[in-house]
């Protein structure tokens, strides 16, 4: 279990690096969640269903607006939070 947090850690890092230094026309916001929502993924053999799909986009949307924010503010996290995700 350690082991697959520690490659989501990765993932994670690996996808904000990337979008940091790339040139985007989309909005960053959507990019980075998507990105994040796609890493947290990986380590399921299915795609998440239910409940499990329902914590992963809070999950992901929590990270992603920590990441945008570079703050743990509850009000500076839900700035970077992209709308309709």
């Amino acid at each position: 279990m350690q082991l697959t947090k520690l490659i989501i850690i990765h993932n994670i890092v690996l996808i904000y690096l990337t979008l940091k230094y790339r040139d985007t026309g989309m909005n960053d916001n959507l990019k980075r969640y998507r990105a994040i929502r796609k890493a947290l993924e990986k380590p399921y053999p299915a795609q998440p269903q239910g409940n499990q799909a329902r914590l992963l986009n809070t999950l992901a949307a929590l990270i992603s607006g920590i990441v945008g924010s570079q703050k743990s503010c509850l009000s500076e996290v839900a700035n970077k939070v992209p709308d309709g995700t």
